[in-house]
């Protein structure tokens, strides 16, 4: 059956395409934020996860390294038994040991921050941990030439019928038996010595020099509120330590000179006396460490834990600022107060008696700001979209 009317061919149209291109994000406060804080390795650390105890493991470690050091100069006094030597000399390569990893460490982590906020180390940071790994190296020499040599013939080797003869020596958790004659003792030669003394002097100068351009750095800075004012003076109480202690261990090292070297092999009770006086700076030296240390430890600890991260981050405020990022601003810390020097508590309620607001007024006023401003009046509005449509074209 055919019809009169023409059939026609109805084309469709092909489907309309989504062109999908990538927006870059405008540049907002929290990048601002973001630029102008320093980055660090331990801040970064905790913004992923890793507790804040771990960030402390290196002043720990080096509180720890510091009373090895105190533990072994007190073996170092003449009265002390060839064992008790001995044994001062291995707590001194242990102590040595983890002072080069902790430089180590440290000159990495120099690095790490450099690379977090985007610029090349400081020449200064470079050569401060450079010092300190140079002399932590030396010292470590230093100590190994000065140990006595122990026979390679372990305690069980030597029958039990000459055991009034043999002296039973601990070296890392091996017991060597050494046969001595009369009342000598064995210890290395004279050349070791004095090369070990030179290691030793050279590396308590590399110490002091370091503790040194570290203290003068701190001492140079200024501004920041009273967290930055607190760091500052504690890099220069601890380096003033350091120094006291590289001194005396470059003095007290003149006290383990070979007799020989310094002429006062005729001379009675010389050598005790040098010795005796090295061992004493030996202690004081150590002591100093063990203090700038420990005063390093309790600072770093108090504002990691109670000055941290705290305030003004985003997962924070979030749920306060209808779910808008504000920024992360690392250590918000009394940078804007007047008085620097003004304590935390005596600030805050500085701050309530002048009516300042609190953090969650001024987050409420944030987020009533922003909602009055985001609302607009009806009436401004076209009844007809299309009418709108056709003023924005027409515009």
């Amino acid at each position: 059956m055919v019809f009169g009317a023409a059939s026609r061919v109805v084309r469709r149209s092909p489907p309309l395409r989504m062109m999908v291109h990538p927006v870059k994000q405008p540049f907002t406060t929290k990048d601002y934020l973001a630029s102008t804080v320093a980055r660090s390795m331990d801040a970064d650390w905790i913004s992923r996860g890793v507790p804040r105890w771990v960030t402390l493991l290196d002043e720990v470690l080096f509180v720890c390294s510091s009373a090895i050091f105190v533990e072994g100069s007190r073996d170092f006094f003449p009265d002390s038994p060839f064992p008790q030597y001995v044994e001062g000399c291995e707590l001194f390569i242990v102590g040595s040991a983890l002072n080069v990893a902790l430089a180590l460490f440290r000159a990495y982590e120099t690095f790490v921050d450099a690379k977090l906020n985007g610029k090349p180390p400081a020449w200064a940071d470079l050569a401060e941990q450079a010092l300190y790994v140079l002399g932590s190296l030396l010292f470590l020499a230093g100590t190994i030439l000065f140990t006595p040599p122990l026979g390679p013939y372990p305690s069980t080797d030597v029958s039990a019928d000459s055991a009034s003869r043999v002296l039973q020596v601990p070296w890392f958790g091996r017991t060597y038996a050494l046969i001595v004659q009369g009342t000598e003792l064995p210890e290395p030669p004279t050349n070791d010595i004095a090369t070990g003394d030179i290691y030793f002097i050279a590396g308590s100068v590399l110490y002091s020099v370091a503790a040194f351009v570290s203290a003068l750095r701190a001492a140079g800075e200024s501004g920041g509120g009273s967290t930055d004012a607190v760091r500052r003076r504690t890099a220069v109480a601890t380096g003033t330590l350091y120094q006291l202690g590289g001194v005396a261990f470059v003095i007290g090292t003149l006290g383990f000179i070979p007799d020989s070297v310094l002429g006062i092999t005729a001379c009675p009770g010389g050598k005790q006396n040098l010795e005796f006086m090295g061992a004493a700076l030996f202690l004081v030296g150590s002591s100093a460490y063990f203090l700038g240390a420990l005063l390093t430890l309790v600072v770093v600890a108090y504002l990691t834990y109670y000055n941290g991260p705290k305030l003004v981050r985003s997962e924070d405020v979030n749920d306060q600022i209808f779910g808008t990022p504000v920024g992360l601003i690392s250590n918000f810390d009394d940078s804007t107060a007047s008085d620097p020097e003004e304590s935390e508590p005596a600030r805050q309620e500085g701050d309530r008696a002048a009516g300042s607001p609190t953090y969650e007024e001024y987050a409420k006023r944030l987020k009533d700001d922003a909602q009055s401003s985001m609302s607009m009046d009806p009436s401004t509005l076209p009844s007809d979209p299309d009418e709108g449509s056709a003023n924005l074209t027409s515009g």
